[in-house]
């Protein structure tokens, strides 16, 4: 929902880190992207916007237990990372040996092939 240029930064119990964050960002974007995030916002309304969180958790938990099952298939997992809630990592040191080596493709190429 963040327009290209804009973010939001929110941190209830850690104010100071909002404060850090202000202090390191040098202010020449544009306020247009935050203007349309607010716009927004105020359109879909609260319930939606809870809706639209509850989703993105329940995606974010369905896409992990799939990326488990699959990446233990080829002998890779899917790494563990309990402070950040949006991200995921898989290993390929087997899919690189048997899948991008012998095809001559880079296995940093991986992320390409998702999107």
């Amino acid at each position: 929902m963040v327009p290209v240029g804009g973010s939001l930064i929110y941190s209830p119990k850690r104010k100071s880190l909002c404060d850090k964050i202000s202090k390191l960002y040098p202010g020449r974007a544009s306020a247009s992207p935050i203007i349309d995030l607010f716009i927004t916002f105020l359109q879909m309304g609260e319930g939606t916007l809870r809706q639209l969180f509850k989703q993105r958790k329940e995606n974010y938990r369905y896409l992990k237990e799939s990326l488990d099952k699959i990446t233990e298939k080829f002998g890779e997992r899917c790494l563990k990372t309990p402070n950040n809630k949006i991200s995921l990592a898989v290993t390929l040191v087997n899919m690189n040996k048997k899948v991008f080596q012998p095809n001559n493709v880079n296995a940093t190429f991986f992320g390409a092939y998702l999107f």
